[in-house]
C-alpha cells in the first residue's frame, strides 16, 4: 500500500504538489483504493474518494509497530562517490533513528555548514530518508545532521557507545553489546577507517572499540553489519 508523510491542519490532510502527483501520475492510484498517510508517527488509512478536488475519506487510524523501543544514533564519515545515499537508505530500513555525517581525518569529501551545496544535499538525504521510511513501513523519518569537528562526536553520545575498529582484536560488537535502557550511538568510518588518535579521542569520549569481525568490510557494509546487529539485539528484547 502506498504511505506518505503529509501535514495535517484542522484534521485535513496537505499534501506537497510532489505528493500529488505521485499518487495520481506516478501510482496511477485510482477512485475508492486505499493509501496510508502518516502524521505524527500515527497512520491514517484513507480512500482517495474524488480527484478534483482531490479528497479523502478516513476508514481507520492507529499507531504502528514498526518502530524499535530503542534510539539508534548513526555516527558515519563521510564516503566517497553515491554510498552514501545507499547507507542513508539501508540505515533507515534498519531502524535507526539518527544520522550524523561526520568529516574524519581520512575524509576524503569535505563540507561546510554554510556552504549552500550542504544545504541541499542535506535536503536531498532527508528525501532520501523519507522516501525509505514510507517503503519499509516506519512511522518516523530519521533525522540527518552534519559534523564537521570529529573531536565534538560526543555530543551526538547515548547510553551506549561504540567505535567499530579494525585494529581491534579482542573485543567484537556482538560480544560488547549491552542492553541500554534507551539508546546506542555506532560511529563507523569512511574509507581508511580512524587515526590511531581518533580512536584514543573516541574512547576517551566513552565510545567503546570494537571489532566487526576477522574481514576488513568496506564502509557501507560496515554499517548494515553493525546496525543489522544492533537491530536484532534489540528486537530480541521487544
Amino acid at each position: 500500500m502506498q504511505r506518505y508523510f503529509v501535514e495535517m491542519e484542522n484534521q485535513t490532510f496537505k499534501l506537497s504538489n510532489e505528493q500529488v502527483h505521485q499518487i495520481l501520475h506516478v501510482m496511477h492510484t485510482r477512485i475508492n483504493e486505499e493509501l496510508e498517510f502518516i502524521n505524527n508517527d500515527k497512520v491514517y488509512r484513507v480512500l482517495l474518494k474524488t480527484i478534483s478536488p482531490l479528497s479523502f475519506e478516513l476508514l481507520d487510524e492507529y499507531i504502528p509497530c514498526s518502530e524499535l523501543k530503542y534510539d539508534i544514533t548513526l555516527l558515519y564519515c563521510l564516503p566517497k562517490g553515491s554510498k552514501l545515499e545507499f547507507v542513508i537508505q539501508k540505515a533507515t530500513e534498519l531502524g535507526v533513528k539518527n544520522i550524523v555525517l561526520v568529516e574524519s581525518s581520512r575524509t576524503v569529501v569535505k563540507m561546510s555548514k554554510e556552504d549552500d551545496k550542504v544545504i541541499n544535499k542535506l535536503k536531498r538525504y532527508q528525501k532520501i530518508a523519507q522516501e525509505a521510511s514510507e517503503q519499509c513501513g516506519r512511522a518516523s523519518i530519521p533525522t540527518i545532521q552534519f559534523l564537521n569537528k570529529f573531536q565534538d562526536i560526543d555530543h551526538f553520545a547515548s547510553e551506549a557507545n561504540y567505535i567499530a575498529y579494525e585494529n581491534e582484536k579482542g573485543l567484537s560488537l556482538k560480544q560488547e553489546l549491552i542492553l541500554p535502557k534507551k539508546s546506542i550511538s555506532i560511529l563507523i568510518g569512511a574509507e581508511g577507517g580512524f587515526s590511531y588518535e581518533e580512536v584514543s579521542l573516541a574512547n576517551q569520549k566513552g565510545f567503546i572499540s570494537v571489532s566487526l569481525g576477522s574481514r576488513i568490510l568496506r564502509s557501507e557494509t560496515a554499517v548494515i553489519y553493525a546496525l543489522s546487529l544492533i537491530s536484532s539485539f534489540l528486537e530480541e528484547d521487544e
